[in-house]
């Protein structure tokens, strides 16, 4: 990654982070964006496998679980661990992925499993659904009836059963803002009448460390809109409550902007003083053209050269980047 892309990284990095813990100071973010960075490069297979076989997990958020059941969990920490702590234990379960992602870690999540049991897995043991199939939610289904956990990333899965690859979104209350979540889950949850267990992993100095609720289900006559917001509320509480004591654990910082709700009114203030400007705009480029990018509303203004040059060099002092 080139210079000019990690500045761009890191300002929607920071955005998001400005967006949704305001109470965050800015001279904080390149930190936080650094200890992100770091804590991705910890995410390797071949660290998987070390907290497995060394780290017996304190609380598993899962004890007791049986199919048919939904994990809904999040891109945190060491997030392989969820579906490694399954294998371990010989639970059948079939992960949901989006095909971009598919493309990339299903050999991964294969080997995983392989170095896990010992052996390769077979079609009820293990399974990989492609979330963009338009037919993905017969296949979740038939998983469920045959005995199978789901495993859900809800924060980065694709839409299940629509041939464009969207679902159903609800805007929901999280943090200091509002976002608008995947609901897949909860409707899965809904229409199968089977609990949602939310769970997510984090760092906590290299060891990995366990977050859960108790599980989610549609309660007897409660209508489906109101069991979706209910449950969706409770999964991404769970990283509600993580992000607030460490929020570097969430890979999502780099990419939560497409899913915030933000206003759309354009500039919202007088012309900021220039040691202020930093709290309003960030410089960045697209295809090598100079822009602001506006926090509150995520809007891009172009600029010059210039003026892009003079504003980086100010904001880098700022962020120490």
């Amino acid at each position: 990654m080139d210079q000019a892309d990690a500045w761009r990284a890191f300002a929607f990095y920071s955005t998001n982070l400005s967006h949704l813990l305001p109470e965050l100071p800015l001279k904080q973010h390149a930190a936080h964006f650094e200890e992100t960075q770091r804590l991705r490069q910890l995410n390797t297979l071949e660290h998987s496998y070390r907290q497995l076989e060394n780290h017996e997990p304190t609380e598993s958020g899962m004890a007791g679980i049986t199919a048919p059941a939904i994990v809904a969990t999040f891109h945190t920490g060491p997030y392989h661990l969820v579906c490694g702590w399954l294998m371990q234990r010989r639970i059948p379960f079939s992960l949901v992925l989006a095909a971009e992602a598919m493309q990339a870690r299903a050999a991964n999540y294969r080997r995983l499993y392989r170095h896990v049991t010992g052996q390769p897995a077979t079609a009820g043991d293990f399974g990989i659904i492609n979330a963009s199939d338009p037919h993905s939610l017969l296949y979740m289904r038939t998983a469920l009836r045959n005995g199978q956990l789901l495993v859900l990333y809800v924060d980065g899965n694709m839409g299940a059963g629509n041939p464009n690859g969207r679902q159903p979104q609800l805007a929901l209350d999280f943090l200091a803002g509002t976002l608008r979540v995947k609901t897949g889950a909860a409707y899965l949850s809904y229409l199968m009448q089977c609990p949602v267990y939310p769970v997510l992993c984090r760092w906590q100095q290299e060891r990995a460390v366990w977050h859960s609720a108790r599980p989610l289900t549609p309660r007897s006559g409660e209508p489906r809109a109101a069991y979706i917001r209910r449950c969706m509320a409770g999964v991404y509480g769970v990283l509600a409550e993580t992000l607030r004591r460490d929020a570097p654990q969430w890979e999502g910082w780099g990419y939560v902007h497409h899913d915030l709700e933000v206003a759309a009114d354009g500039m919202d203030m007088d012309q900021p003083a220039t040691d202020k400007l930093v709290d309003h705009f960030i410089p960045i480029r697209f295809g090598g053209l100079p822009y602001l990018l506006h926090r509150h509303t995520l809007l891009a203004y172009p600029i010059s050269d210039a003026q892009h040059e003079k504003l980086w060099d100010f904001a880098k002092k700022i962020f120490i980047f």
